[in-house]
């Protein structure tokens, strides 16, 4: 896979023998959203076999209506999306980005990214937008920012807390949004982590009103939502 890219991967599931022909595949549309003559293609997935393929737009059209939605939608085909380091640190919860190969900008659609990074399944949800949804767990990259002050915490957060009085306050629950939070500063007389609102529980309390207090400089506490609370890993 490109190392700065996004592919989907391709895996032959077995069910049939023999390799299978996808037939929609090149490298680039031209300005009225048309074949380009010159760059036909065409790709054979072996038997057990897995290929990557870089994800242009004609590649997301037939993974979402083409050749490839037809083979998974037979059971003959499987497909995952696989992204390079470059959006590791990128990604956050829901974007939208443009896919590009060699730098040229090939699907200028939006794609909902609903993760942190890693290697995801995906199903076409219509209007040219894939929905994505981890499969390996809590994602393990992070948006890394110092805070002097109090903050109101997004999903993915590593937050430093630098400052002395500080509070940071939890999000409504979203299922597998986490939030980390470490004291770096060695002053400390009032740092806590609240919850949005009562009702909202960290490992079965109610930090809404008085916070989960943080007393000692380098300690950290993560958090991790079901959808309803948020929960100490």
């Amino acid at each position: 896979m490109p190392a700065q890219g996004i592919c989907l991967r391709v895996t032959h599931t077995g069910v049939v023998k023999g390799p299978l022909l996808v037939t929609d595949i090149h490298d680039g549309i031209d300005a009225n959203g048309r074949v380009q003559a010159n760059k036909p293609g065409a790709v054979y997935i072996p038997f057990n076999g897995v290929v990557d393929l870089i994800y242009t737009s004609q590649v997301a059209h037939s993974f979402e209506v083409g050749a490839i939605r037809a083979w998974i939608d037979i059971g003959y085909l499987t497909a995952v999306f696989v992204f390079g380091n470059s959006f590791h640190n990128t990604i956050t919860q829901t974007s939208s980005i443009i896919v590009q190969d060699e730098g040229v900008p090939v699907e200028t659609e939006a794609t909902t990214l609903n993760f942190i990074g890693g290697n995801v399944t995906a199903t076409p949800v219509g209007g040219g937008v894939v929905d994505v949804l981890v499969i390996n767990g809590v994602g393990t990259y992070w948006n890394i920012l110092t805070t002097t002050v109090n903050r109101s915490a997004s999903n993915s957060e590593f937050i430093l807390i630098n400052g002395d009085p500080v509070t940071i306050t939890l999000p409504v629950p979203n299922v597998s949004d986490h939030i980390a939070v470490k004291v770096i500063t060695p002053t400390i007389t009032n740092i806590q982590v609240k919850t949005h609102g009562a009702g909202v529980l960290i490992d079965g309390t109610d930090y809404s009103v008085t916070g989960l207090a943080l007393t000692s400089q380098w300690e950290q506490v993560n958090f991790i939502s079901n959808g309803t609370n948020w929960f100490i890993w």
